[in-house]
């Protein structure tokens, strides 16, 4: 039988929907895969839910009506497993029982995807994978809205994955495929740890830290309230602070952001010694609290000779648009750009 051949994904970019605890970012780049963005708008959740009027008055703008959506963060559950070499249905059907298994929950209100994190199946001629899984029931739920506003969910992924995508998406080119990156997500209640080959996952763990936590220790350290320590924590971001505030809030974020560093440092060796995937390229931050001073010089420290980089030019074009540098910035948009530019499902043509 002759193999099929791709056709590339032509008309209007996915839009990026990511459902968060209290607020839905949506973006879409002008076109599937550009670092322009035609529009982002950012909806608060009314009575702790989407409201779908409110949605589908502000897509008007948008061009198409693919999404791809991130659920919030618990929603969703990984866990690393070892199955069979299978694939496909087969494959997810074996994945969703493992992890009902692990979770102890009903497998049949389970939806499962796995990974394959290893190269070759091992003396049991089983692959090391990560599942992610998570309550169908709730998942459909969450989407109800997004079909009533309109939008047409093609796929649902969790934001950590959306997130790495953002930093790995040049390393489709042959010479790139190969290199590692970490890629470290600072969110609000917790962070998430990537570690990449090329544009594949080959590691995921999540670290109980977040920017919550900076915040109760800047409130402790200088003496304030917690929502005072958020905007004494957002003007050093912001280059707004000097002297020796500065120096309390670099100490704060360095002692709160531990675990994350340690928890990170044991990522790359994972992928340095255990997976034996070689040296680590570079380090990304993202997330609403990636960018706290005091941050990147403790994972200076940690992983001498690995550079932190930075995106500039996908951080100019998204600072750009006003409603991106009105809601937290480049930095907080991050998963909803990622889910937008997650690659298209190619229709097969039979060659």
């Amino acid at each position: 039988m002759s193999q099929p051949r791709r056709r590339a994904a032509r008309g209007p970019s996915n839009i990026g929907v990511e459902i968060d605890s209290d607020r839905t970012r949506v973006i879409q780049p002008r076109r599937p895969g550009s670092e322009e963005i035609r529009r982002a708008l950012e909806i608060p959740h009314l009575g702790g839910a989407i409201d779908s009027s409110a949605l589908r008055n502000a897509l008007r703008g948008f061009s198409g009506r693919d999404a791809v959506v991130a659920p919030p963060s618990d929603e969703l559950e990984l866990r690393p497993v070892r199955l069979p070499r299978l694939e496909g249905d087969e494959l997810r059907e074996a994945a969703r029982w493992e992890a009902a298994s692990a979770l102890g929950v009903d497998g049949a209100d389970l939806v499962a995807e796995p990974i394959v994190v290893s190269g070759q199946p091992g003396e049991d001629g089983r692959m090391e994978m990560l599942v992610i899984a998570g309550r169908a029931s709730r998942i459909t739920s969450l989407l109800e809205p997004l079909f009533e506003a309109g939008l047409r969910p093609i796929a649902v992924e969790p934001g950590f994955m959306a997130a790495a995508r953002v930093f790995t998406r040049r390393s489709r080119r042959d010479a790139e495929r190969d290199e590692v990156r970490l890629v470290i997500e600072v969110g609000m209640e917790g962070s998430w740890l990537v570690v990449m080959r090329g544009d594949a996952v080959v590691f995921a763990k999540s670290v109980k830290i977040g920017a919550s936590d900076i915040h109760r220790e800047i409130s402790r350290d200088l003496g304030i309230s917690e929502s005072e320590a958020v905007s004494t924590r957002i003007d050093a971001v912001e280059e707004r602070l000097d002297g020796l505030v500065l120096e309390a809030v670099r100490d704060c974020v360095r002692r709160s952001t531990r675990p994350i560093v340690e928890e990170a440092s044991m990522a790359l060796r994972y992928a340095t010694v255990s997976a034996r995937l070689g040296r680590a390229r570079s380090v990304h931050v993202s997330g609403p609290a990636g960018r706290s001073p005091g941050l990147a010089e403790a994972l200076d420290a940690a992983f001498p000779g690995v550079p932190l980089e930075i995106d500039h030019v996908l951080d100019a074009h998204l600072d750009a648009d006003p409603t991106i540098s009105g809601c937290g910035g480049a930095s907080s948009w991050v998963r909803a750009y990622g889910l937008a530019i997650r690659p298209s499902v190619a229709r097969e043509i039979a060659a």
